[in-house]
C-alpha cells in the first residue's frame, strides 16, 4: 500500500463543547477508527477526516 497520498484532517463545529469521557476509551476508539480508515480505505488519494459536532437531541 502506498500512504503517500493520505490526508488527514479534523474538523470541529462545537468549539465550545465541553464533554467528559475516559481518556483511554476515547484514545482507543479514535485509533481504531483512523486504522481502520487506513486498512479498509482508499491506500492512494485517501481522506482520513474526524469532525467533532453538536447534534440536539428531540424529546421522543
Amino acid at each position: 500500500m502506498n500512504y503517500n497520498h493520505m490526508e488527514f484532517f479534523y474538523n470541529n463545529t462545537a468549539p465550545n463543547l465541553l464533554i467528559s469521557f475516559d481518556e483511554n476509551r476515547i484514545t482507543q476508539v479514535l485509533t481504531n477508527l483512523i486504522d481502520n480508515s487506513i486498512k479498509y480505505g482508499k491506500a492512494e488519494n485517501g481522506r482520513i477526516g474526524i469532525e467533532v459536532s453538536y447534534v440536539k437531541r428531540r424529546n421522543n
